[in-house]
């Protein structure tokens, strides 16, 4: 139908338009010219400003672009047009009768588009058909578009409805090309979102199979051209409604039946999925617009995406003017698609969640009921992560109950099907859920506990037994949102509905056992602990009953065979690093600001205030510094959290007792080893940070003495210091040295009695073992104690005394006699040997009542008769000895010094020392002018001095010069007790003076014979120095200390 015909008395433009304008327009108006080039022609003057280019360009990409940005082509560049052509422009629009005329000129269009590609016959008698192209249709649909856009308000009246729907029932053919389905459908999208009306909408039926078979049944088939429908105004409600001859939908809502069956499901459907047969668009097409292939997966995935895009797009800021006067536009916008797109597409998409939410008629089979496809869930979870940044849209979604379960079923399924993306997705959102980084509305809150159910459910999938993913490393970002989840004050339901999550799945997930997710099981084992943790501090739920829930499952994790080998090690580990943060909270809170925590991956540590920590002072960073994982969050929740010194010691005992003791006496040898090492560095972390640390303000950490920390940790690891089992030694030498670090500091607060017997205890076992190992970590941790006076610890001297002299030394020198290798393998037991001497030496001097050799005697002076026989068991385990105290440490650093390994310098010379002052404290007789020492044994280490200063090492010959200069301080005494020493030592000194002088003359002679004194080399000059040195050395000891002293003595 011509256009001509429609309009007879098209307006012309205003008078006032430019002539240059006008003559533009003319050839629009000229109804003798093709429709095509008419609407070439609008195009062109709606586009470009008179004396510019007028080329319209137009092609099917300008259509798509136009269609997406959701702005009219023309107002955006009548923005920058001169103000004559903006006028003429919206003089065009403002007249309803160039609208109509545009409508015709553009139904003439498709009308001629009908034959373009009908066939004819060519010279060679063979039909020739033009082929469908994309050129062809682009202005037409940039046309309808831009009549579309700039009548919004009359479509909204009801303006042309039959016309357009008409047009669009053309164009929407079920077998019409692709192309043209897919511009005709967003175009019909625009028509739609300009004649939104959320009531009739509501009025549509829901997609069912009865409702289906119910309308195919009486349905009107939408032909061509053929059929006349008369429209009936309905002036009450304000709808016109389209009587045909059967009984079929109104008129009004046939647009909205369209949108629905337009979006062809069919490329994903077959075998038990039942799709809605499609009956409005089936009928008479056009021969040249049919499809060469049947729908392609992604035409209706495009539908859908754009009816998605186009629910989140603002509304142009002239059309908010004139429709609506406030800013509710874009809500009572969004209200409409996401009705429509959860009434038409939803039901299909999901629709198990929308029969549960009654969004879908019971009995209705239709839709993917397994799983909705993956191309499916893309665009709506593109559509969600869009929807997320609007605020006013999130509230529409979360107001209606139904809409909202919906959108969680979508995040679900991603988990389900297991799409990377997506799932990293929905973890991304509901971690900002969690921490508030992203807008909750208020239904959400309304529902949270629920919420949080559905985030710990859809987690729940990917920890399946029998899930098999290609990259694990999701489950860590799983792991990070139970963190968070686990931070959230729940309810009991959902606390223990994540408590029993998370222990089943350390039962029951194969992938967490799996040699190459350590990391995974090690952040999992972390959450198990945080959920207690968490729910202790927020909920105050410190119950022995849920906590014992934890307890069980540990042990069984720990002694289960099957268990331990996979997760007790990483258990013990998560374990130790808990409760040292638990340690490091109960000290923080303690401190009251006067220090700060440091956590790490390794560890959490206690700094002062300002202080630095050398040792990580290149790889540690604060708290807030820290990229945030499932570690540090939780760490930073529980230090703004636990404010309170009993939370924190509620909170550090439930943690503790996590692993009791009984379970600690079942756990296998390396898991054992692995817990005390955990507790030796918990001892340390107590002595660095509270009993030993240096502080410039008073602080309530310096109150703490070893004995608060064996009573709050002793029975961790004390019963491993007497533990016999060989498997077990490692963890006994562990325990040794925890003990004796924590009882060797010096504190405000002194150790109980009870304490000190237990450590008394200890140290006898060890001492007297019958393993090597735990005597040597006996001797090398404990001699330090001997100096800090501890009451009680004497009693141990003659055993200590027995086990360096026959033990220790007798051992390694007898070894040492048969072998022939010139290094020595126990130079930690000889520096401990030593230390012990040198520690208890003076002894004594300050107790002279006290007997330091015999045991027996030792025991039955501080036991009384009832006691003795107690302790008979241990009476024999150190064997009588006739010789003094000093005898036996004579002998002991004596024998060290005689040593033939080469690789105990140090040693030797630390032993010659030891000598010294053994002989030096000894000189004088006691107050009642006896010798406690006999001068025969004096004579002999001193004798043995002598004879050192001519060993062969020059190092140990200078350090035995060195200490007889400094014994000439004692040249009296000596003299008295035993004259005949000090001509020893002069003639000794005066011969090994006179063997020095005689080989450094041979050695120059020699030289200068050999090379004669003006070529003398360099290294020979040394190496005479080096013979010399040591002869001098004699005489400055003879010159400067014996001789006069002794010059003096004789002239007396």
């Amino acid at each position: 139908m011509d256009s001509s015909k429609r309009v007879t008395d098209a307006k012309a433009p205003r008078k006032d338009a430019s002539s240059a304008e006008m003559k533009r327009l003319a050839k629009f108006y000229a109804p003798d010219r093709p429709p095509r080039k008419r609407l070439r022609t609008l195009l062109d003057f709606l586009k470009h400003v008179s004396g510019s280019d007028g080329s319209s360009g137009g092609n099917i990409a300008v259509a798509v672009q136009s269609l997406l940005s959701g702005t009219s082509k023309e107002s955006s560049n009548a923005s920058n047009a001169g103000p004559e052509h903006a006028a003429a422009v919206a003089d065009f629009w403002a007249d309803a009768n160039n609208s109509t005329l545009v409508f015709g000129v553009v139904n003439d269009c498709v009308t001629e588009l009908e034959t373009l590609y009908a066939p004819h016959e060519t010279a060679f008698r063979k039909q020739r058909r033009k082929p469908l192209e994309a050129e062809d249709w682009s202005e037409v649909f940039e046309g309808l578009e831009v009549l579309l856009r700039n009548n919004t308000a009359r479509l909204r009246e009801g303006w042309n409805n039959n016309g357009l729907t008409m047009l669009f029932a053309k164009l929407l053919k079920r077998d019409n090309h692709a192309m043209i389905k897919k511009y005709a459908f967003r175009c019909l999208a625009l028509y739609t979102d300009a004649t939104r009306n959320l009531q009739q909408l509501a009025a549509m039926p829901s997609t069912s199979t009865s409702s289906f078979q119910m309308s195919r049944a009486g349905s009107i088939r939408l032909m061509s051209d053929g059929i006349e429908i008369d429209i009936d105004e309905d002036e009450d409600d304000g709808r016109g409604t389209a009587m045909l001859s059967h009984a079929g939908p109104k008129r009004k809502d046939m647009h909205l039946e369209l949108l629905r069956e337009s979006v062809d499901f069919s490329p994903y459907g077959g075998g038990s999925i039942m799709l809605p047969d499609k009956f409005l668009n089936e009928g008479v097409h056009v021969e040249g617009w049919m499809r060469p292939m049947p729908t392609q997966a992604e035409e209706p995935v495009d539908m859908l995406k754009f009816l998605m895009d186009l629910s989140l797009e603002r509304e142009d800021a002239k059309l908010a003017a004139t429709n609506r006067t406030n800013s509710s536009g874009n809500s009572e916008r969004f209200i409409f698609w996401a009705e429509l797109i959860m009434k038409f597409y939803m039901p299909l998409l999901y629709p198990k969640v929308c029969l549960k939410v009654k969004l879908k008629e019971e009995g209705d089979t239709l839709g993917f009921f397994h799983h909705c496809p993956g191309s499916f869930q893309r665009v709506v979870a593109r559509w969600v992560y869009k929807l997320r940044s609007k605020d006013d849209f999130m509230e529409v979604l979360w107001s209606r109950r139904e809409f909202s379960e919906v959108i969680m079923e979508t995040i679900r399924q991603r988990f389900a099907y297991r799409d990377t993306e997506l799932v990293g997705d929905a973890i991304k959102f509901y971690s900002s859920i969690c921490t508030g980084a992203q807008y909750v509305p208020s239904g959400m809150k309304a529902q949270m506990n629920e919420c949080s159910r559905a985030m710990i459910s859809h987690v729940s999938q990917l920890f399946h037994p029998s899930v098999q993913l290609d990259d694990s490393k999701i489950l860590l970002h799983c792991v990070e949102l139970l963190e968070l989840v686990s931070q959230r004050r729940l309810d009991d339901y959902t606390s223990t509905y994540l408590r029993k999550f998370v222990l089943s799945t350390i039962d029951n997930c194969t992938i967490l056992r799996d040699p190459g997710n350590r990391p995974v099981l090690a952040a999992m084992l972390s959450i198990v602990l945080h959920v207690w943790m968490h729910s202790a501090v927020v909920t105050k739920a410190s119950g022995p009953q849920i906590w014992m829930e934890l307890t069980i499952a540990m042990r069984r994790w720990l002694v289960n065979p099957a268990d331990a080998k996979v997760v007790g090690t990483e258990m013990i580990n998560c374990w130790k690093r808990e409760l040292r943060f638990a340690s490091c909270l109960l000290m923080y809170v303690m401190d009251k600001g006067y220090s700060y925590l440091k956590v790490t991956p390794e560890g959490a540590m206690l700094l002062p205030q300002g202080g630095k920590d050398e040792k990580m002072s290149g790889n540690g960073k604060t708290l807030r510094e820290m990229k945030q994982g499932y570690l540090q969050s939780s760490a930073n929740f529980l230090m703004m959290t636990v404010v309170d010194v009993s939370d924190a010691t509620v909170l550090l005992d439930r943690v503790l007792h996590l692993i009791p003791p009984p379970t600690v006496s079942a756990l296998p040898p390396s898991m054992h080893l692995s817990l005390t090492e955990g507790m030796l560095q918990l001892v340390e972390l107590w002595i660095d940070s509270a009993i030993g640390a240096q502080r410039s303000q008073p602080s309530e950490l310096q109150q703490i003495s070893p004995s608060t920390v064996l009573a709050m940790f002793g029975e961790w690891f004390l019963p491993a210091c007497e533990l016999e089992a060989t498997d077990f030694q490692n963890s006994r030498c562990i325990a040794i040295v925890a003990l004796c670090k924590l009882c060797s500091v010096r504190c405000i607060n002194s150790i109980t009695r009870s304490h000190l017997t237990t450590l008394a205890r200890v140290l006898f076992k060890g001492i007297t073992s019958p393993s090597g190992v735990v005597v040597s970590t006996v001797l090398q941790k404990s001699s330090v104690l001997f100096t800090l006076n501890l009451e009680g610890l004497n009693i141990l001297v003659p055993a200590y005394l027995y086990a360096v002299d026959e033990i220790i030394i007798g051992n390694i020198w007898r070894r040492a006699e048969k072998s022939k290798v010139k290094s020595s393998e126990w130079n930690n037991e000889l520096n401990a040997a030593l230390d012990v001497v040198f520690a208890i030496l003076e002894l004594p001097k300050r107790f002279p009542d006290q007997d330091f050799v015999r045991w027996k005697q030792k025991i039955q002076g501080v036991c009384g008769h009832n006691e003795l026989a107690l302790m008979q068991d241990i009476v024999d385990e150190i064997p009588e000895t006739l010789d003094e105290f000093h005898v036996i440490i004579g002998r002991i650093l004596v024998r060290i010094t005689q040593l033939p390994f080469t690789d105990v310098v140090d040693i030797k010379k630390r032993a010659l020392w030891g000598v010294y002052c053994l002989v030096v404290m000894n000189l004088k007789p006691d107050k009642n002018g006896d010798q406690l020492v006999d001068p025969i044994h004096l004579s002999e280490w001193i004798v043995h001095l002598v004879d050192v200063c001519q060993n062969m090492d020059f190092s140990i010959s200078m350090a035995a010069l060195t200490i007889l200069q400094d014994m000439s301080d004692y040249h009296e005494e000596i003299n008295a007790f035993e004259p005949s020493l000090v001509a020893r030592i002069v003639m000794t000194l005066a011969v090994f003076a006179q063997q020095q002088v005689e080989e450094a003359s041979i050695e120059v002679q020699a030289a200068m014979e050999r090379l004669g004194a003006a070529e003398t080399a360099a290294e020979n000059v040394l190496h005479v120095v080096g013979v010399i040195i040591p002869g001098r050395v004699v005489m400055r000891v003879l010159r400067r200390a014996i001789l006069p002293k002794l010059q003096t003595r004789l002239a007396s």
